[in-house]
């Protein structure tokens, strides 16, 4: 006889404490970088402080909610993710840099943060349907591709082509994780592959892909020095941030390129540089070795949990995590172009933030509900 779910009251004994607590030490981190990059103003880390608390207790109501209530709210989720990002389009106009934004109640936003969520879900949805109807998994493979496309393809419009492939990713790791055909599996590859090699072939011609600032990214990113002072600025300044930290750094709110402004986005996209440069080589594998192990964690979780949806739900939230932070160090390290990836629990801004407190929440969710 299978094992009842556990009720809300038993449900906190069960979760996996380690969650929680690493964000948090995460989170302060970003307190004091947020401090030392203001020059020890507060303003900043205190936003933050407020914004990892809403945050907070969104992970433990998310948390304490069984992952069947989840599921049946899925659809929902992702339908309303499509409509924020078709009404800021809308309100705002395609193109524009506010196209990416909405105030609401005096809190203001990005739906393509929180889109990654939906997609993740809805996917695992999908899946869980299929199985639960002993549908192929084909079937849900093709039904979960749209679901993921249209949603990238609204945020690429906005534009912002770096979330909408996050977006893609985080996904397709749903996807895979809750198995393809080999098939299409291959198939998808030689589409992915057709797709980069139409990108590039596009440049320049009356039907090209991405727009000319994207392409000049991608320039940049293999030739930094071509525009030392232009697009390659970014790139570069982070880079003699990261190797002016040497080994030890300079010491707290003593670096040059972040506290005397060389370093451009020092409180959200480039927030790792400036703590390379303050806290050295060491001080950034710690901040590194933190993230790996809340990946760590949900890997065990992982292998705790039987069901499908539950499962699909922590994958997504390895995924989620995993895009952000990975990406976000490479783009700083200057492994990866420059898209404009936060580092969710250290940047300065709520919406990244909250995203992933809401997908490890899911994760929670399904984690205390397994069977044992």
């Amino acid at each position: 006889m299978l094992e009842e779910r556990p009720g809300p009251l038993r449900r906190a004994g069960r979760m996996n404490w380690a969650v929680p607590i690493l964000v948090t030490i995460l989170a302060t981190i970003g307190y004091f970088m947020l401090r030392s990059v203001s020059d020890g103003g507060s303003s900043l880390a205190n936003s933050h402080l407020m914004k990892f608390a809403l945050g907070m207790c969104l992970f433990l109501v998310i948390s304490l909610v069984d992952i069947e209530h989840w599921r049946a709210l899925a659809f929902p989720a992702y339908l309303a993710c499509i409509a924020f990002l078709v009404a800021t389009m809308l309100l705002a106009g395609s193109g524009e840099a506010t196209a990416r934004w909405v105030t609401l109640g005096g809190f203001r936003f990005q739906p393509s943060e929180f889109t990654r969520v939906g997609v993740v879900i809805a996917v695992a949805a999908l899946y869980a349907f299929a199985v639960r109807h002993r549908l192929p998994r084909a079937f849900a493979y093709l039904t979960a591709i749209p679901v993921i496309v249209f949603p990238a393809l609204l945020v690429y419009q906005q534009p912002d082509l770096g979330t909408a492939l996050l977006i893609g990713l985080g996904g397709l790791a749903v996807v895979f994780l809750g198995g393809v055909p080999i098939t299409l599996v291959l198939l998808t590859l030689a589409a992915g592959i057709g797709a980069v090699f139409a990108v590039f072939q596009s440049r320049g011609t009356d039907w090209q892909i991405l727009r000319d600032y994207q392409y000049q990214r991608i320039d940049v990113f293999l030739h930094p020095e071509m525009d030392p002072l232009g697009a390659g600025y970014n790139k570069l300044q982070s880079e003699i941030a990261f190797g002016s930290g040497g080994l030890w750094g300079r010491g707290y709110m003593r670096g040059t390129q972040a506290n005397l402004d060389f370093l451009p986005e020092k409180h959200t996209d480039f927030v790792f540089a400036a703590l390379a440069e303050q806290f050295g080589f060491a001080g950034s594998m710690v901040v590194v070795g933190l993230h790996v192990l809340l990946l760590i964690v949900l890997i065990y979780m992982l292998s705790r949990v039987r069901e499908l949806f539950p499962r699909l739900m922590i994958g997504g939230a390895l995924a989620l995590v995993f895009l952000y932070f990975a990406v976000n160090m490479w783009m700083v390290v200057g492994l990866f172009p420059v898209v404009g990836v936060p580092l969710p629990l250290i940047s300065h801004g709520g919406s990244a933030m909250l995203t992933v407190l809401m997908a490890l929440g899911l994760a929670e969710s399904a984690y205390v509900g397994r069977r044992s």
